[in-house]
């Protein structure tokens, strides 16, 4: 049998290994390394920088996550480089985005373990999980001395090492880091050939936005254009995070902060989902929900349909952080308009995203090395390296300096996110690195500049990342997240239905309270307290 698939019988024999996976995590809990050693003390070879990071050849084994984007990463041309480049040779073990968590817990479980996990979205669980017990190892000593580039980033955006320190001080896995703002936002776009075909001006409150959803009605009669759409379908763990609801909260001026439907005030947390914005805003969609202002597919709608009725100029008002499929001869960005309750809020990202994108086991002998390794995609020159591959050959500079996909690319039948899957892993979120000025022109052409230009009054000066909670009360925060946000998404979808009487919404705070709504708050406000010590 191959050593593939002896990994692959795992699934067939797990239940069998649960003692032997505790009595090996025991032991490597014993000898797991302290974070003032950083892990091993074996870094013979290593240079200290430049390439080759390694003078002996030094192998690794990765486990990854496959993006439905992606190609075969054993033939993506930017690994294939990266490895001369390095000197270092990795074994990239992949598995489907679909299983891939199922197949993550059953390594941890047999002790199967890789050097590392890459674009593996560990969880603010396991990563407190198994770095309290040693199977994953603390990165700040390694950052301090190997990772010139994140320990830059980290120093100008303290509130990102924020994010992804632990309670107990230890970082145990990096995210992808965003510096460029309008990589963090959604941007208001609007049908401009069917606000000059009604004679109208972008609104400025959202009563004058009604009257233009109607307008939009009246101009499609008899098509099955729509005035506006929400990709309910894609709006999974908590509801307010996707892209539309994000913008539509923005609106109200509902704020989104730690990694959920709270703002901060005054050094104080507080939850919305029992506020009279919140309310106001599910009376104003129930209203356009009743009058098929908004779409009535919209709880069976997706990303990937929103964004084909979108190319389609089948759309009038749509939230998306990118122009990707869209005419921007069509669709122009706006200012968000105003509730009754006075100025919006642009509900940005927070520089810190995609936690858990990489981390280190103590299986690693060559922690070092693997630190240098990833920290080159946190600077300009490997993160560019890691989004456009190599120029002159998958990417090239306009007379302006600005970094351009090859045609062979641009031009991919496929789709663009497809051609760059196939020749790096980034596509599809989750990847080390950081995403700034200089690489993210998917994100910073003119159209998406000039949106990002009209919500950036609104931004908030900090946004703090969704925390990594202390131990003891890890494992019940997570069953009230997933408890309280399907409550909450269950509901709001009701609300939008059937509209939001009185008695129905003094119903839904009072099972908010007995879900434990103010001891929840109470975690994100140990958690803020924690930051601002």
């Amino acid at each position: 049998m191959s050593k593939l698939s002896k990994r692959g019988a795992i699934g067939l024999t797990a239940f069998m290994l649960a003692s032997t996976a505790l009595s090996a995590c025991s032991q490597e809990q014993a000898a797991a390394p302290s974070a003032k050693e950083g892990a091993s003390s074996e870094a013979k070879g290593l240079n200290a920088t430049g390439f080759p990071i390694v003078n002996q050849p030094v192998s690794l084994r990765f486990v990854a996550r496959k993006n439905p984007q992606h190609g075969e990463w054993k033939d993506m041309m930017v690994l294939q480089e990266y490895e001369k480049k390095t000197g270092i040779k990795v074994e990239y073990e992949v598995y489907p985005m679909q299983n891939f968590d199922e197949r993550k817990n059953l390594l941890f479980a047999s002790n199967d373990l890789p050097d590392a996990f890459i674009n593996s979205g560990i969880s603010a669980q396991e990563q407190l999980k198994y770095g309290t017990q040693g199977t994953l190892i603390p990165l700040e000593g390694l950052i301090d001395k190997y990772g010139p580039n994140l320990k830059a980033l980290f120093e100008k955006y303290p509130d990102a090492k924020k994010t992804v320190t632990a309670p107990d001080g230890h970082i145990y896995a990096l995210p992808t880091i965003v510096t460029q703002a309008a990589a963090r936002t959604q941007k208001l776009w609007m049908n401009q050939q069917w606000l000059d075909k009604a004679g109208l001006k972008a609104p400025t409150t959202t009563d004058e936005l009604y009257q233009t959803l109607k307008k939009f009605q009246e101009i499609n009669q008899g098509t099955d254009a729509v005035p506006f759409a929400i990709d309910m379908a894609s709006a999974t763990g908590n509801m307010f995070t996707n892209a539309t609801m994000r913008g539509l909260a923005g609106i109200w001026g509902l704020p989104l902060q730690m990694g959920t439907s709270g703002g901060i005030e005054g050094g104080k947390f507080k939850l919305w989902y029992d506020s009279d914005r919140l309310k106001d805003m599910l009376v104003f969609l129930n209203k356009l929900y009743k009058e098929k202002l908004l779409d009535n597919n919209s709880f069976t709608l997706d990303i990937a349909k929103l964004n084909a009725m979108t190319k389609a100029n089948k759309v009038g008002m749509t939230f998306n952080q990118t122009d990707v499929g869209m005419d921007t001869k069509i669709f122009k960005t706006f200012a968000y308009p105003k509730s009754s309750f006075g100025d919006p809020v642009a509900n940005a990202g927070a520089v810190a995203r995609d936690l858990g994108s990489f981390a280190i086991t103590n299986k690693n002998k060559s922690p070092e090395a693997t630190m240098r390794w990833v920290d080159y995609f946190y600077g300009d020159e490997g993160s560019i390296f890691l989004r456009f591959g190599i120029e002159g050959k998958t990417y090239s500079k306009d007379a302006d300096g600005n970094l351009v996909y090859s045609d062979q690319i641009m031009k991919d039948s496929r789709g663009i996110q497809f051609a760059i899957g196939d020749m790096t892993i980034w596509p599809g979120a989750g990847a080390p690195h950081v995403i700034n000025d200089k690489n993210a022109v998917a994100v910073t052409t003119p159209a998406i500049m000039e949106g990002q230009k009209k919500i950036d009054a609104i931004m908030p000066k900090t946004v703090y990342g969704a925390p990594l909670m202390e131990p003891a009360i890890a494992e019940k925060y997570s069953a009230m997240t997933e408890d309280i946000n399907k409550f909450v998404r269950e509901s709001v979808s009701k609300f939008i239905v059937d509209g939001v009487a009185d008695d129905k919404w003094e119903q839904y705070k009072q099972t908010l309270q007995k879900l434990g709504i103010k001891e929840y708050e109470g975690f994100f406000q140990k958690a803020l307290d924690s930051y601002n010590k």
